[in-house]
C-alpha cells in the first residue's frame, strides 16, 4: 500500500472524528476505562500470584492482543457488510434495468400486447 493511500485514510478518519463529538468521545472513554480496569486487575494479580512465574505480563499481553484482533475483525466485518449491501443494491438496480428493457422491447415488437382497462371490459 502506498503512503498516500494510508495518509488519505488517516486524514479521512481525522475529519470524521473532528466533525462529531459522539465519534471522538468513545475512543477516549473506553480507552480510559480499560486502562483503569487493567490497572486494578494487575494490582490484584500481582498480590495473588506466586513470585516464581510472572503471570501478569503474559496475561496482559494476551488480552491486549485479543482486544486488538477483535477490533480489527469488527472493522473488517463492518466494511464487508457495507460492501455487501452496496453490491446487493447494485445487483437489484441492474436487474430492474434489464427487465425494464426486456419488457419495453417485448411491447415494442408485439411479443407482449399492452392492454388498457377499457379493452378488457
Amino acid at each position: 500500500m502506498y503512503f498516500t493511500h494510508t495518509a488519505a485514510i488517516v486524514l479521512r478518519q481525522f475529519y470524521l472524528i473532528r466533525g462529531s463529538l459522539s465519534r471522538a468521545l468513545p475512543l477516549f472513554v473506553w480507552a480510559g476505562i480499560e486502562i483503569v480496569l487493567w490497572g486494578f486487575i494487575t494490582k490484584y494479580l500481582t498480590t495473588v500470584t506466586s513470585s516464581g512465574f510472572n503471570f501478569v505480563p503474559s496475561l496482559l499481553g494476551a488480552v491486549l492482543l485479543w482486544d486488538f484482533l477483535i477490533r480489527v475483525m469488527q472493522g473488517v466485518t463492518m466494511t464487508g457488510l457495507l460492501w455487501g449491501a452496496c453490491l446487493a443494491v447494485l445487483y437489484i438496480l441492474l436487474a430492474c434495468w434489464f427487465f425494464t428493457r426486456v419488457y419495453r422491447y417485448a411491447v415494442r415488437t408485439g411479443l407482449i400486447a399492452r392492454y388498457s382497462a377499457e379493452t378488457l371490459s
